[in-house]
């Protein structure tokens, strides 16, 4: 990034990335013929490392495995009840889960310095419940997370979302007003990486008025109001009914400047949002990076945001869409099929 008339570096650039190949042109089906998480090449690491990678993301990630006392549990051995499993992530650094459906009526909460590992198959299937997992300054890896009432997977500060895929949040909640996937929790949650994750299929059904509901809310991930420094690496929201990526007032009312940058992204996409197969939607931008300051006073989005080898496919409002933020994006090879302002 310091030279950027670097061979080296232009090749990088121009060379690799995703792009709107024709197999995403059929937006009408909730799950695309082709893997959206692909995974983060060494050669894509390195790179990322040199753009920034503040929140020791590739260390985070490739530092993920069994650690400290741990315990496996199957569907018929975890426990259901809240407290239970309050007592269960803070007996043990580590719960593996087994392949099957977990069936949950509350969320699961992994609190600080636990991890929550999956085997391959694991389902946590979230229909009774308002949030699917309640991700608190830990780390949770390679689990699919369907049907939440609001809110997929929660995160806040110091936390890690990994190899995971979140999907139909809200859809089957008739009073669900959120729908986000990934939703960070507002309120200065900073140091987040999230690595290898899809969020699809979002939606809500009420709102604060028409224009949030009827799909009007629910982002793929919502990184919003005093949310900073969060970094997205091989993310993927897709037919969500709002937004893929929605970065409304983020950094609010934080001590970073607006020449720094606080949120990064990286490798991910952003394709047939506003246009969920089975709901109505709302306007549907592929990558929303803000506001205007005329909306939410006295809230302002914060901190620079950096984009770099992601596309914006087929999406029903704008694909890179800066929303007339007053913040800077920076991007960086970076392909759509559809507008961008």
């Amino acid at each position: 990034m310091s030279k950027p008339d670097e061979p080296a570096y232009l090749e990088e650039v121009t060379s690799r990335g995703l792009g709107c190949g024709s197999a995403q042109k059929n937006v009408s089906k909730p799950l695309l013929p082709f893997k959206y998480i692909q995974g983060v090449s060494e050669d894509q690491w390195d790179l990322i490392e040199r753009m920034g990678d503040p929140q020791n993301c590739r260390e985070r990630v490739r530092s993920i495995g069994i650690k400290g006392k741990s315990i496996t549990v199957t569907p018929d051995t975890f426990p259901t009840t809240k407290w239970l499993m309050e007592k269960m992530f803070l007996n043990y650094d580590t719960v593996i889960f087994s392949k099957g459906i977990y069936k949950i009526v509350s969320p699961i909460p992994v609190f600080a310095g636990s991890l929550m590992i999956g085997e391959e198959g694991v389902v946590i299937d979230s229909t009774l419940s308002d949030v699917g997992i309640i991700v608190d300054g830990s780390v949770v890896s390679n689990v699919e997370v369907i049907n939440a009432g609001n809110i997929g997977v929660q995160l806040s500060s110091n936390s890690v979302l990994h190899n995971s895929k979140i999907g139909n949040t809200g859809v089957l909640n008739p009073t669900s007003r959120d729908g986000s996937g990934v939703r960070l929790k507002t309120k200065g949650s900073h140091n987040v990486c999230i690595v290898s994750v899809e969020s699809y299929n979002g939606y809500n059904e009420t709102g604060s008025g028409p224009d949030t509901s009827k799909g009007g809310n629910a982002d793929g991930f919502g990184v919003k109001y005093g949310v900073y420094n969060v970094t997205l690496i091989d993310a993927h929201g897709h037919h969500n009914s709002d937004d893929g990526f929605d970065f409304w007032k983020a950094g609010t009312g934080m001590d970073i400047e607006n020449t720094d940058i606080s949120f990064r992204i990286y490798y991910s996409s952003s394709i047939g949002n506003g246009r969920h197969p089975t709901k109505s939607s709302g306007d549907g931008s592929g990558f929303k990076f803000g506001s205007s300051n005329n909306y939410g006073k006295p809230k302002k989005d914060r901190g620079l945001r950096l984009i770099h080898g992601s596309a914006a496919c087929h999406n029903a409002g704008n694909g890179f869409d800066r929303n007339t933020s007053p913040v800077k994006v920076k991007g960086s090879n970076l392909h759509t099929s559809g507008k961008t302002l």
